[in-house]
């Protein structure tokens, strides 16, 4: 419920025969103050008189110390003094103002709980109609969601497949390493395995390629030479020139011929 922002109170309020009777009390300036922020509470609370802290909990004499910024001490004896002139009532462990009805204005706050029954229900049907806009909104774009989900994943697509050749072409341009001829023979090479029925190169065969080559180049062999004997005769290894002859008129890949990378490396 929502606070009340003010309290009625009337100008001769000192003039009251309990009030006159508390000031002649000790501490009767703080009993008095703690009963005006005990009226005060009820307004923020607005539910006929009750002052709690919420529903499920009421006050207790150390909360509202902590409230007034009073000692325990203090607030105990202006309950027991309010309690006693039949100012509040304390029910199931609640504060209640006697006679609330006194502090406000029934027509006043017959009109605030109106207007704030009247916004709520404002409130309400305007969410209403933002929650049927944006539904309406889903249904008449489907396809253009997908679209953008399409979209996107091609993008992805097209990103994986260009870093890939980027990582394909740097193993090459790794292994070259800044010689242009042996670069170029190398991709010469793919290109004519690229045109041979399910014998393209895969990275992993890139990478064994190589391996491969460094040992022709151990032995003394001239690599750009070697790659262009198999270009030339469409072989899938790469063999020592000395040996060129004997693959290109024989054909055979013997199981134990160390250059067959069909075995040993599997392209």
């Amino acid at each position: 419920m929502a606070a009340v922002k003010w309290i009625k109170l009337v100008s001769d309020m000192f003039d009251n025969r309990k009030i006159k009777q508390i000031r002649k009390m000790p501490e009767c300036d703080a009993i008095i103050v703690i009963w005006l922020q005990i009226l005060c509470l009820a307004g923020h609370t607005n539910d006929n008189g009750l002052v709690y802290f919420s529903k499920d909990i009421p006050y207790t004499d150390e909360m509202l110390s902590t409230e007034f910024d009073r000692p325990v001490a203090t607030i105990r004896l202006a309950l027991s003094i309010l309690v006693r002139f039949g100012m509040i009532e304390i029910v199931n462990d609640i504060l209640m103002v006697s006679n609330w009805e006194k502090y406000q204005s029934q027509t006043r706050l017959e009109s605030i709980r109106d207007y704030n029954r009247e916004k709520k229900q404002v409130s309400r049907a305007k969410q209403k109609l933002l929650l049927e806009d944006m539904s309406m909104t889903c249904q008449s774009c489907p396809d253009t969601d997908i679209d953008i989900e399409l979209d996107i994943e091609e993008d992805k697509e097209k990103d994986k497949e260009k870093r890939q050749k980027k990582k394909d072409d740097d193993v090459f341009e790794t292994f070259a390493q800044g010689n242009v001829d042996l670069l170029l023979a190398l991709h010469d090479y793919e290109a004519m395995r690229k045109s041979m029925k399910n014998k393209q190169l895969t990275p992993r065969a890139k990478e064994l390629l190589c391996t491969q080559l460094r040992k022709l180049q151990e032995e003394g062999e001239d690599l750009v030479a070697c790659i262009h004997q198999s270009i030339v005769s469409n072989w899938f290894s790469v063999y020592p020139l000395k040996k060129g002859d004997h693959h290109a008129q024989s054909g055979r890949n013997d199981n134990d011929d160390r250059w067959n990378v069909e075995k040993t490396l599997q392209l």
